[in-house]
């Protein structure tokens, strides 16, 4: 039993020694890591300062801006634990002259949501080492450093890739981008998120009496009935992939149809995963939640001739919502 005990108390005096040294080598880091970095910022204002890149921009034909200044200098990440130095000429942003590139520290990155910063502006640049965030900042043009995370709106710094925020760039037809957007960046300026996930996704819109299959129209009587038939996934995925079809069929339709029939028989529990809203142009809609449905609707024309667009919208658990195009609409002409 006391062999026990003084086994138990080695392991805790470990255990607390080990959450010291732990937490005195993340302190450790955190400080060569930020002193990386001002020392890099130091090293960008010196050269700011330098008629050499002056003379270098003024030969590729940069101009003056407002400041009599033809260059200016920066530090921007490229991925979240590197960055590099640079001068920017005027009218020269995709050129630039690189000075230095570096490492941070093990365990250090750059906090996401914003890509470095520019001389001359008062901002800042985060740093995290396992859960302790830290800054350097330009504070009334004077460099400092800060041991708790400094608000930054997200986008600033220089103009750069979406992937150099930590930020990903969306598919705006199969992806919808969530936890905020940044637009300065060169490579997706309107889809670059936090983010991306999935849209569930609209597999087949169809009617009866049939549309034609290149302009998606149809021309009905006036108060006829249409049938909307419609089929929709949660995800991007194949849903039918690897479904395994017992049966021999002739016809690729019939076969195609008992595959989506054996499907559903096996994901009752998924059926409300979405909702689907059917709106059939009229300013009337339905609201559906399985993936496979069909439902019948009336359409009335009180003129000469009268023209609606059926569109089916789907929504998964996540609340994103479908991507809409000529698929998941159907023209409806009305005629007397």
């Amino acid at each position: 039993m006391r062999i026990i005990k003084a086994i138990l108390k080695s392991l805790i005096v470990l255990g607390i020694i080990g959450l010291i040294v732990g937490l005195i080598g993340r302190e450790v880091l955190l400080f060569f890591a930020l002193r990386q970095v001002k020392s890099s910022l130091k090293h960008i204002t010196n050269i700011d300062r330098d008629q050499v890149y002056a003379a270098q921009c003024m030969s590729k034909g940069s101009t003056q801006d407002v400041t009599g200044k033809v260059h200016h200098s920066q530090l921007r990440f490229i991925d979240d634990s590197q960055y590099v130095t640079e001068v920017i000429c005027n009218g020269f942003d995709f050129s630039p002259i690189e000075i230095d590139q570096v490492k941070l520290m093990p365990l250090v990155e750059r906090q996401s949501g914003h890509s470095g910063l520019m001389l001359g502006l008062d901002t800042a640049v985060n740093v995290e080492c396992v859960g302790r965030t830290a800054a350097v900042r330009f504070k009334d043009t004077f460099l400092d450093t800060e041991y708790q995370s400094v608000k930054i709106e997200k986008g600033a710094g220089p103009k750069t890739e979406c992937e150099a925020f930590g930020y990903q760039c969306c598919d705006h037809k199969y992806q919808a981008g969530v936890n905020g957007q940044v637009t300065n960046v060169n490579d997706c300026p309107d889809s670059c998120f936090y983010e991306c996930q999935d849209r569930p996704l609209v597999l087949n819109f169809t009617t009866i009496p049939y549309s034609q299959s290149l302009s998606r129209s149809l021309t009905i009587k006036n108060n006829q009935e249409v049938t909307f038939n419609y089929l929709v996934s949660p995800t991007q995925d194949d849903s039918f992939a690897g479904a395994v079809i017992e049966t021999e069929f002739d016809n690729p339709i019939e076969e195609y149809l008992y595959k989506i029939s054996s499907f559903f028989d096996q994901q009752n529990g998924d059926q409300n995963q979405v909702e689907v809203i059917l709106d059939f142009g009229d300013g009337q809609q339905e609201k559906l939640m399985t993936l496979q449905d069909s439902t019948a609707h009336t359409y009335s024309c009180t003129t000469n001739k009268c023209e609606f667009t059926a569109s089916l919208s789907v929504k998964n658990a996540q609340d994103i919502k479908s991507y809409q195009d000529v698929h998941s609409q159907v023209k409806i002409n009305v005629t007397p």
